[in-house]
């Protein structure tokens, strides 16, 4: 079985950190370091944001986190968008780019990945680079 991977977004020291820096102490079983690591008391309190990965990567072999913003372009598109990847809850459990042109009644994100006319790459994420979604 393959775990989901994840990142964290430590609030205080604004600074991105692998899960295993924040958890290593509280690691009781090496296999499975995010199981406890999410029942945990530090990571509820609202010291680190989590991220997981979609386990997809970008176009530059980048691995895709929800909270990481893309760069899309298309072979027909006269300019470029820009969209942020997010997880999208019990109602829809999927990772999905929902505020894209892509959007509708599939999902963008699926769409995107498996269309050789799409090019796509990360450019940062809501945390380090909140401006490139504002307008």
């Amino acid at each position: 079985m393959k775990l989901p991977k994840y990142r964290a977004w430590d609030i205080q020291q604004k600074i991105m950190r692998d899960v295993n820096e924040i958890i290593g102490f509280f690691v009781k079983d090496p296999d499975f370091p995010i199981v406890i690591c999410l029942d945990d008391i530090e990571l509820l309190n609202g010291k680190y944001e989590l991220m997981q990965s979609t386990g997809l990567k970008d176009d530059e072999c980048e691995e895709i986190f929800a909270g990481d913003y893309l760069k899309i372009d298309h072979d027909e598109w006269n300019e470029s968008e820009i969209v942020e990847v997010k997880w999208c809850g019990d109602n829809y459990p999927a990772f999905d780019i929902p505020d894209s042109s892509l959007s509708g009644e599939s999902n963008g994100l699926s769409l995107m990945v498996q269309d050789v006319n799409y090019d796509y790459v990360v450019i940062g994420n809501v945390w380090d680079n909140p401006e490139l979604l504002e307008v």
